[in-house]
């Protein structure tokens, strides 16, 4: 109740800008970062699977099972960091224009556990 309210006088306290459109693209920037925020604290623990599963198509099996696991728990950690940092931050335009900490900037982005980068490559 008291970080709702903190959020709403945050929010009301903004200073008015000089069109609409820049109104909502900020109202769009806050209610996007508070929502990644929150998706990546509750599914953080799945780069446990998403990252083995990326070493193993690059390394094969057995770096899978040892460098996998390892780079997994620490990526987990990575994401809840970020969306803990995400959500007490969501009012601000910080990174730049609302810009995620990490990318992917959602565990299972695009329907598949693939990097960002291979994800942007495949759809040009």
């Amino acid at each position: 109740k008291t970080f709702f309210s903190l959020a709403v006088v945050c929010i009301i306290s903004q200073p008015a800008w000089g069109n609409e459109s820049d109104r909502i693209t900020y109202f769009g920037g806050i209610t996007h970062k508070l929502g990644r925020g929150i998706a990546n604290v509750c599914t953080a623990p799945l780069e446990m699977i998403r990252t083995p599963v990326l070493v193993s198509r690059k390394q094969g099996a057995i770096a899978e099972i040892t460098v996998g696991i390892v780079q997994g728990a620490g990526n987990t950690i990575l994401r809840e960091l970020s969306g803990i940092i995400e959500i007490a931050t969501f009012w601000l335009p910080v990174p730049h224009d609302f810009k995620p900490l990490l990318l992917p900037e959602f565990v299972y982005a695009h329907g598949d556990w693939g990097e960002a980068e291979t994800n942007q490559d495949e759809t040009q």
